[in-house]
């Protein structure tokens, strides 16, 4: 530097400054570094934590749970174990630790890739490619290697490895050595997968697995022991080994006809290229193995003796010839008898028998024919308890069921009035026998017994006493009575309807309307009490309230009602068992009983019932009315009065009222679409239609009592007094009437002035008359 330059001067003070700045900077740097590092290790301490609780959890729940199959206990931990990974991983991710939920994540994936690696091995080992002693041998390897193999769902390996191991384990043989896939036997259940084992004596080396003293358990030999030559075995197993597919799952077209009878599809029923099955005797021949289970009198006699029909009464001995279809396709009923012959199904009789039912033939689209036995002789029959009627086209509950139904409800009805209680048994069996006639009466049986099963609910015990509540006996007499009239169902349903109705609910009101007549609209709002109710309630209400508003429209219709609650569907068809709901669910039930309306409900999206949401968020601010003793004192003075004509549910003073929207009981909507001439009219109406109502009257010569505010400046005030002095010559007489709240009946808004407040403006009840 030049000496002529001159130095920069540095003070003291700027120099401390400075470190100051630095010290300060290096704090804020190691509160930052010490601040990760505490978070860090908090995280990593909750993780810890988080995963100590999983195991003990695991640990409790293992030493207090007690499995019965060791595979399910393995393939449960297993699940577990990815479970806890997983949520380790969530929990990773949530915290910014990336790194960590990539650990778990592929520790997961290889655990699973592995899984999958062993079960494609074992897959392909049932396969029948390997002999018999090594496949055996590397599917022990690999359950050893993997023993959460055990536990697998899918195959015959899964379901019976453990139950034929424990049986072999206890008997005088080795466990098996050799497994192959084959289908289940008869004994274990017809279709499903099962496992043909063999077995050897204990003195038998490896080796001599493939010599020919081996029992064979097969599809087709069950229960019996036999000494296949080691030829035949092998083609055995050929034949069905060769594939591991369940019937439900595998499309039997794709294999010939040799491989085809390993599947039952068509065994109940006989049509054209169907398969070659036969399945008579399977059940019969291992019979003992119901028996020794303890299976039911019902079941033993069906497997020995067949299924018989239970005929309501005899039919006579009767002759018919065969259907017109059944000579047309001659050579195809031959062909069927012949092969239902060979497959055993049916037997050939020497002598005519008692009944000789006709053949008919059905020709589907397909070109298929299917030989069909016609039982018109059968008309009579019961099945499940159930009386079958073909003749006549219906079917109903047997008289000695019901019989039976009624004398256990006098029982009850007898209990109840000696000891004011009944025992609990004797009501659950009542609604088991009437839920048990479902398939007759339908949903009414559901809907009919909920006060009983909420009763039944209450119990402490099955051995206590109960009390039944008004509603529960009602239902009670309600079946003592009607079951007689309900109990019939006929086989052709009627499927039209001759209305459609939607209906929705707000948190302000209801709404509803009838689809072919748009302008009948049911509408109301609901009072202080009611907006606190639940969505299902107001729902549910919205179906009762539009079924009542609308009930002389559809009177003796079937309606489709579409709603959006899901809940209402359920509760209008089966009832509810909370109190509330099933009353309204009755209310809806008996009005469609006393009106014959038939309602079937549908649940719709709210998207699809814009329409009826729109109605029931409509809000009324003019629904104000007079007290009762306002309405005696015109009564008295110029009654009786015969129409309200513009009133409401809520604010209505005589039995025939017409409102703006249908409500329950009113008479017709829109007043001014009738004729006034003649009848002496109530008028209680929202302010600004006053003056279209004074015209209204004119025009009909009408009569009728007008109650009006006293407001001198409002338009239709020199409708009245023209001059601004005296009422015109129509206005007959008039009576002022008090201004306290208490006179006027409040709207259900709450924002109108009448009946909230006491009025600071004169009311009153002119007596008007437009008759020449």
């Amino acid at each position: 530097m030049d000496s002529d330059t001159p130095h920069e001067e540095i003070s003291l003070r700027t120099v401390l400054d400075a470190v100051n700045r630095q010290k300060q900077d290096i704090e804020v740097l190691v509160d930052t570094k010490i601040s990760e590092k505490i978070n860090s290790l908090r995280d990593e301490i909750h993780g810890t934590n988080q995963s100590m609780k999983s195991q003990i959890k695991k640990l409790k729940s293992d030493s207090q749970y007690k499995w019965r199959f060791e595979g399910n206990k393995i393939q449960f931990n297993y699940n577990t174990e990815n479970l806890e990974d997983l949520t380790q991983a969530i929990w990773a991710i949530d915290n910014g630790k990336v790194d960590y939920a990539r650990d778990i994540v592929a520790s997961c994936t290889d655990r699973l890739k592995h899984r999958n690696k062993l079960i494609k091995i074992a897959d392909t080992l049932m396969e029948g490619g390997i002999p018999s002693p090594l496949r055996q041998t590397l599917l022990l390897a690999i359950l050893k290697i993997s023993p959460r193999l055990s536990g697998l769902k899918t195959g015959p390996l899964g379901r019976k490895r453990l139950r034929a191991n424990q049986q072999l384990n206890n008997s005088r043989f080795l466990p098996p050595l050799a497994l192959a896939s084959t289908l289940n036997s008869p004994s274990e259940g017809g279709s499903r997968l099962g496992m043909e084992v063999s077995r050897m004596p204990r003195k038998s080396t490896l080796e001599n697995l493939n010599g020919d003293h081996a029992s064979t358990v097969g599809r087709i030999n069950t229960g019996e022991l036999t000494a296949p030559s080691k030829t035949t075995r092998q083609q055995h197993h050929t034949k069905e080994t060769s594939f591991v597919k369940d019937e439900y799952n595998f499309d039997i077209s794709s294999l010939d006809n040799e491989y085809a009878q390993n599947f039952t599809h068509d065994y109940y029923e006989y049509e054209q290229d169907g398969t070659d099955i036969i399945v008579k005797g399977r059940l019969k021949e291992n019979i003992q193995f119901w028996i020794n289970i303890g299976a039911y009198d019902y079941i033993i006699d069906t497997i020995r003796d067949g299924y018989k029909i239970p005929f309501y009464s005899i039919p006579p001995s009767t002759y018919l010839h065969n259907n017109l279809s059944a000579l047309k396709n001659s050579d195809f009923v031959h062909t069927a008898i012949q092969d239902l012959l060979h497959r055993g199904l049916i037997v050939q009789c020497d002598n005519r028998h008692f009944v000789v039912n006709p053949l008919t033939v059905s020709v589907q689209s397909n070109l298929k024919k299917r030989l069909i036995l016609d039982l018109r002789a059968a008309e009579k029959s019961l099945w499940l308890g159930t009386f079958i009627d073909t003749e006549n086209g219906f079917y109903k509950i047997p008289d000695n069921r019901i019989n039976k139904m009624i004398h256990s409800i006098d029982g009850i009805i007898s209990s109840l009035t000696w000891r004011k209680s009944v025992y609990v048994k004797k009501v659950a069996s009542v609604v088991g026998q009437i839920i048990s006639t479902y398939l007759v009466i339908g949903n009414l049986v559901y809907l009919m017994t909920k006060h009983l099963t909420i009763d039944v609910n209450t119990s402490a015990s099955w051995y206590s006493y109960i009390k039944h509540s008004e509603s529960s006996i009602e239902q009670l007499q309600f079946w003592k009575l009607y079951i007689s009239e309900v109990n019939v169902k006929h086989f052709s349903v009627d499927e039209s309807c001759h209305s459609i109705i939607y209906s929705d609910a707000s948190d302000t009101g209801f709404g509803g309307y009838i689809v072919e007549t748009p302008q009948n609209i049911a509408h109301g709002m609901w009072v202080e009490s009611e907006r606190s109710n639940s969505s299902t309630w107001k729902e549910l209400s919205a179906v009762k309230k539009v079924l009542l508003s609308l009930i002389n429209i559809i009177s003796g219709k079937k309606v489709k009602w579409f709603t959006d609650n899901q809940n209402v569907v359920s509760i209008v068809s089966k009832g509810s068992t909370k109190t509330i709901l099933q009353n309204l669910a009755l209310d809806i039930f008996s009005a469609c009983l006393k009106y014959n309306v038939n309602i079937d409900i549908v649940w719709i999206p709210r998207t699809q019932n814009e329409k009826a949401d729109f109605l029931s968020r409509i809000v009324d601010h003019d629904d104000w009315g007079i007290s009762y003793y306002i309405f005696q004192l015109i009564e008295s003075l110029w009654g009786p009065h015969e129409v309200d004509w513009f009133a409401s549910d809520h604010n209505f003073k005589l039995l025939v009222f017409y409102s703006r929207f249908w409500n329950e009981n009113s008479s017709g909507i829109d007043g001014f679409t009738v004729d006034w001439y003649g009848v002496n009219g109530l008028f209680v109406l929202p302010v600004f239609l006053i003056p279209r109502v004074i015209n209204y009257m004119r025009q009909c010569n009408a009569v009728g009592t007008l109650i009006v505010p006293c407001w001198p400046s409002a338009s239709y005030w020199p409708m009245l007094c023209p001059n601004g002095g005296d009422f015109t010559d129509q206005v007959t007489a008039y009576v002022e009437l008090p201004s306290g709240k208490e006179f006027y009946t409040p709207g259900k808004s709450k924002n109108a002035i009448f009946g909230n407040t006491d009025l600071k403006f004169k009311m009153l009840a002119l007596r008007l008359d437009f008759r020449e």
